[in-house]
């Protein structure tokens, strides 16, 4: 947007790119504003409490105590600037200030990888924009809330707390209307399941993903865990018509590269399969099919 950030020609510092995996939180250390600055911010506080007119430019307040917020956020205080944008978003949600308000409210908790927060604030705001203000920027926002959702789950299930991995994947799926993530989630709580122990829960879910997305490649993967979960628990005629079915029909065919990361390769699977089909066939005195 074409708007004035700042009173001074200073340049605020870049914010840290840490090397890790991108999933832990940050905490970002307020910097010390120059006291100029400081002084720039209260005088813009100050036309804005008094209530002072421009009959030249009638926005001029929204403007003014978007500047002074935009500040602490080029200092990374970023409470202090979410505060101060969420009062412009509640006074002015009809200017386009408020829209520039609630996309930087956004990148705070990105930049912070507080993906949770994030999620939460996307959806609230789209409640406090007005229509006009959200329209333009509406679709970006349920992106970021979706993203955001998704990221947290991550975290949690890479912190081992895998019931709120679970349960933040599946209100994911409850608010992906447009479904980019779904079957992703789906399959991810399948496995969040499965380190809880919840073999049926995560066999549901594989079972879902299976049937209702037959060309995402992580289908494929769910066959196989139904067919696995289900020899766990004696289902053994559901386990070998699965292992059947994973071998039918992928068998033959190359291994997505969707699915290199997490090794699982077709040719060997479906070696396996056929062999575990054929193994619980003969323990269960059905020579003839295991042959």
């Amino acid at each position: 947007p074409g708007y004035v950030l700042t009173g001074s020609s200073e340049q605020p510092p870049e914010p840290p790119s840490p090397e890790d995996d991108g999933s832990t939180k940050l905490t970002f250390e307020p910097r010390a504003m120059p006291p100029m600055l400081g002084q720039f911010v209260t005088s813009l506080d100050r036309y804005v409490v008094l209530g002072l007119t421009n009959e030249q430019d009638p926005n001029v307040d929204a403007k003014f105590a978007f500047q002074a917020a935009k500040l602490y956020y080029d200092y990374w205080d970023y409470p202090r600037a979410r505060a101060r944008f969420k009062w412009i978003i509640d006074n002015y949600p009809d200017q386009e200030f408020a829209a520039f308000a609630a996309a930087l409210t956004i990148e705070t908790y990105r930049q912070e990888r507080d993906f949770a927060s994030l999620a939460e604030s996307a959806e609230q705001l789209k409640e406090k924009l007005s229509e006009k203000t959200l329209a333009p920027i509406e679709a970006e926002i349920k992106e970021f809330e979706l993203a955001g959702l998704f990221k947290a789950a991550e975290q949690a299930f890479a912190a081992k707390e895998y019931e709120e991995a679970v349960e933040k994947y599946l209100e994911l799926v409850s608010r992906d209307k447009e479904k980019k993530y779904t079957s992703k989630a789906l399959f991810n709580a399948s496995v969040a399941y499965e380190f809880m122990n919840k073999f049926d829960s995560a066999t549901k879910l594989y079972e879902q993903v299976y049937r209702d997305y037959p060309d995402d490649p992580l289908s494929s993967y769910a066959l196989y865990r139904v067919a696995v979960n289900a020899e766990r628990f004696f289902e053994y005629d559901k386990a070998v018509t699965n292992y059947i079915v994973f071998y039918e029909r992928f068998g033959k065919s190359p291994t997505p590269e969707a699915l290199s990361g997490l090794d699982f390769n077709y040719d060997d699977r479906a070696q396996a399969s056929l062999l575990n089909a054929a193994v619980l066939l003969k323990d269960q005195q059905k020579y003839r099919d295991a042959a």
